[in-house]
C-alpha cells in the first residue's frame, strides 16, 4: 500500500512524541481536524502544508509522498557536495551508456587526485603552470 498525506502526518507527529491535540494547538486546530487530516479525509490547506513542513523538517514532497527523501530545498543545497571516492562508490556510473567498472572508478579516482594534489595537500603553486596556454 502506498503512504499517503495522513500517514506521513501521522508518522511525523508521532516521531516527536506529540499528541494531535499538541499539534492542533500551533497551527489553531482542533485534534479532531489533525484527526481528519491523518484518516485523508481532509486535505491542508497550501499556507498549512507549508508550515507543517517547516515544522517537520521535511519537504513538501515528502509530506504529499512523492519522495521518500526528507530534505528541504535548503538542506538539498547543504547536502550538494559529494567526495568523489564515495560518489562513485555508491552509484552506478557511465561514459557514453557504458557502464564504468570498479577498477575504472579507481583509476578516475587516483587521476582526479593527480590533478587536484595541489590543493588537496596545500601546497602553493610554485611559478607558472607547466602548461601555459598559448593567447596566439
Amino acid at each position: 500500500m502506498m503512504a499517503t498525506f495522513g500517514d506521513r502526518l501521522r508518522e511525523l507527529r508521532r516521531e516527536r512524541g506529540m499528541q494531535q491535540r499538541e499539534l492542533g494547538d500551533l497551527y489553531n486546530l482542533s485534534s479532531s481536524a489533525i484527526g481528519s487530516y491523518e484518516r485523508n479525509l481532509r486535505e491542508p490547506t497550501l499556507d498549512l502544508l507549508l508550515k507543517l513542513s517547516e515544522f517537520f523538517g521535511v519537504s513538501v514532497d515528502y509530506l504529499l509522498c512523492r519522495t521518500e527523501e526528507r530534505l528541504t530545498a535548503v538542506d538539498y543545497k547543504e547536502k550538494d557536495s559529494f567526495d568523489l571516492t564515495e560518489f562513485m562508490a555508491n552509484h552506478v556510473i557511465t561514459v557514453g551508456g557504458v557502464e564504468v567498472t570498479e577498477a575504472d572508478k579507481r583509476r578516475i579516482c587516483d587521476m582526479a587526485t593527480g590533478l587536484f594534489w595541489t590543493r588537496i595537500t596545500g601546497e602553493a603553486m610554485k611559478g607558472q603552470s607547466r602548461f601555459p596556454l598559448d593567447d596566439d
